[in-house]
């Protein structure tokens, strides 16, 4: 049925059955080919429908088969959908990569405001709580004969610092998204449009796709059930992992300059000359600048590689999770296991490397 709806905007098989109409030589040219088409078509439709019956049922084909009958099909579906002048239909790639003014949007705004001001006050509510117990203590022990409450006397923990910090971390955090979107923009300027697409993909998106194409099925045997989620795992985690590459890369630059920042100022003592070693707050010593740079320069390397890996692998696996979209917001909740996955994953990742980078 396929084949005879698409073959009915060029030939059909009555074109070539009336004998009225026979052509010799060079005359037969044109209805050879529209012939050739529409056997073309017909096998084409043949195909994609005996693949699709095999993924849907799944019967007597293996995990490598069904893996292959996908890909068939999706290979059938592409070569049923030709052109009058017998040419298959190829994907055109299009990258189309965001302006540099998208980081400024109210969204964006409110996120990364939010998130580094949520990291300066969470350890600053923490120190003021202790300080409160503190002082809780400390009353309770002298303990008043006459019963009367007194006054605590709480020391509240400096607010501007907080300020400062949250301050600082939304400059880095918008550096690194305007130098993701200048990368972006570089990649589908310069770059193969294919190559670019798949720097460009939306992960989230992607993996919703794959949960269509790569699906489970409650006949099929467990065996190969748990094949298809590790091959669905394994397709997730490498689109993520191109997907994301721009964001950590420009990442990993800003830090890069961070650190070349942080080196040339604590390298110099109070009088302008440069110091023999190098203290850091949290007292490590260096003997030189050089031997700064190079540790922090491997962490920022390790750090950020180590992110990356984790983060990719938390998409495939949360990919596995399937939510049951709602008519309100369908593509948001679509996509929350991804975006768990990615979250934890980075953030384990990154606790995983400090760990590591620490001992």
């Amino acid at each position: 049925e396929v084949g005879g709806a698409v073959a009915g905007e060029g030939t059909t098989p009555k074109d070539f059955g009336d004998d009225n109409n026979m052509k010799h030589g060079l005359a037969l040219i044109p209805d050879l080919a529209s012939a050739t088409r529409y056997a073309a078509i017909c096998a084409g439709s043949a195909h994609a429908a005996k693949a699709a019956v095999s993924l849907k049922r799944g019967e007597g084909v293996g995990s490598q088969g069904y893996l292959a009958t996908a890909s068939e099909l999706d290979e059938a579906l592409i070569s049923m959908k030709t052109s009058n002048n017998n040419t298959i239909m190829k994907k055109v790639y299009s990258p189309q990569p965001e302006p540099l003014v998208s980081v400024f949007r109210p969204r964006t705004l409110l996120v990364v405001l939010g998130r580094n001001f949520m990291s300066g006050l969470v350890p600053w509510m923490n120190e003021l709580q202790d300080n409160i117990n503190e002082a809780a203590e400390e009353s309770a022990g002298e303990g008043s004969d006459d019963g009367e409450e007194e006054m605590m006397d709480v020391e509240v923990p400096p607010f501007r610092p907080v300020m400062a910090k949250a301050a600082r971390g939304s400059v880095r955090d918008y550096a690194v998204l305007l130098l993701k979107r200048g990368m972006e923009i570089f990649a589908s300027a310069f770059l193969d449009p294919h190559a670019a697409c798949k720097l460009l993909k939306d992960h989230h998106a992607s993996a919703r796709r794959k949960r269509l194409r790569y699906f489970f099925d409650h006949r099929q045997p467990l065996r190969l059930r748990v094949q298809v989620g590790l091959y669905r795992v394994k397709r997730s985690s490498q689109t993520a992992a191109r997907s994301a590459l721009l964001g950590f890369l420009a990442e990993l630059c800003v830090n890069e300059v961070l650190v070349i920042y942080r080196t040339v100022q604590l390298s110099r003592d109070e009088d302008g000359t440069y110091a023999d070693t190098i203290e850091e707050d949290e007292g490590k010593r260096f003997s030189d600048s050089l031997e700064y740079f190079q540790r922090q320069t491997a962490s920022n390397f390790a750090r950020v590689s180590c992110r990356l890996v984790f983060a990719s692998v938390g998409v495939g696996f949360g990919s596995l999770i399937t939510v049951a979209e709602p008519k309100v917001l369908p593509q948001a909740v679509g996509k929350l296991g991804t975006v768990l996955g990615f979250a934890v994953g980075d953030f384990c990742g990154g606790k995983i490397a400090d760990y590591l980078l620490s001992q």
